[in-house]
């Protein structure tokens, strides 16, 4: 289904916009795995010949170009993150993991996976049509030109971030911890439910277009004004903003023209993410 949004305004859009089912797309990837280390093998003083430096109680470690931080406990290994999309993947994700602290991370139990979705696409365009099911907005950010900056949807163990990557590329990521990962908590569980999973699911586009008869109330109707919101605030946000959120859309379709689509489809994503890192399928 091709998707279009037409210049009725300049507070709407700039130019027309053609999407077929989704905005370009850049890459998908694994930005943050953490966890804890269950009886490690390893000790602070075998590891010393690795460490590139300190920040606070974490020390970097690069280990055969496998760059990661732990924290010790003592002279024992406590917990570690690393990002997966900085991994030279070889012939498997699990093979690439240098083999003197290999054992140490599969045997740890995982309390943090961000997945993210990068799209060839402005920030301001990309933050006006997102539309995500999501009622907790924990918070905007937004410049001294009324220019929105980034957006975080959800609290506690699961958040999703709107950010500019650059100028060009937009990234959503996805944030989930604790109550929200899988039973199974372990490094090879977490990589074949994040290439299982539909992640993304509540994240969609929806492209809006005033109609001709909503400008022409423009001037004397408020509420019809406050539509207007849309392209500073964005449609996931104006949504918070309504005296009744969930009558939003309801209420938009009176002054807009609305087309919806999903952001990737599932099986899209899945197979992005087991290709990128070479999870083997079940």
């Amino acid at each position: 289904m091709e998707l279009v949004t037409r210049v009725t305004h300049p507070l709407i859009s700039s130019k027309v916009a053609q999407n077929s089912s989704k905005y370009p797309l850049e890459s998908v990837g694994i930005d943050r795995i953490e966890g804890y280390f269950q009886a490690p093998e390893n000790t602070k003083s075998s590891l010393k010949k690795y460490f590139k430096a300190q920040r606070r109680s974490f020390y970097k470690l690069d280990i055969e170009g496998f760059e990661l931080e732990v924290r010790f406990i003592g002279n024992k290994l406590n917990s570690y993150f690393f990002n997966p999309n900085h991994l030279r993947v070889k012939s498997s994700f699990i093979e690439s993991i240098p083999r003197i602290i290999l054992r140490d991370i599969l045997n740890s139990k995982v309390t943090r996976l961000d997945l993210n979705i990068d799209l060839k696409a402005p920030f301001h365009e990309v933050h006006k049509n997102l539309n995500v099911k999501y009622k907790q907005v924990s918070s905007t950010h937004i410049n001294r030109s009324g220019e929105s900056l980034n957006l975080k949807l959800g609290k506690d163990d699961e958040v999703i971030s709107l950010y500019k990557k650059n100028d060009s590329v937009t990234r959503i990521e996805k944030r989930i911890r604790n109550k929200k990962l899988p039973l199974d908590r372990s490094l090879k569980g977490i990589l074949e439910w994040s290439a299982s999973e539909n992640h993304f699911e509540n994240v969609s586009v929806t492209f809006f277009e005033l109609t001709p008869h909503a400008l022409k109330l423009l001037p004397i109707y408020k509420k019809t004004r406050s539509f207007f919101n849309l392209y500073e605030l964005g449609i996931t946000y104006s949504k918070k903003k309504h005296p009744v959120p969930k009558n939003f859309e309801r209420d938009l379709k009176k002054f807009a023209n609305l087309s919806s689509c999903n952001l990737i489809p599932d099986s899209a994503f899945q197979a992005l993410i087991r290709e990128r890192f070479k999870i083997d399928s079940k």
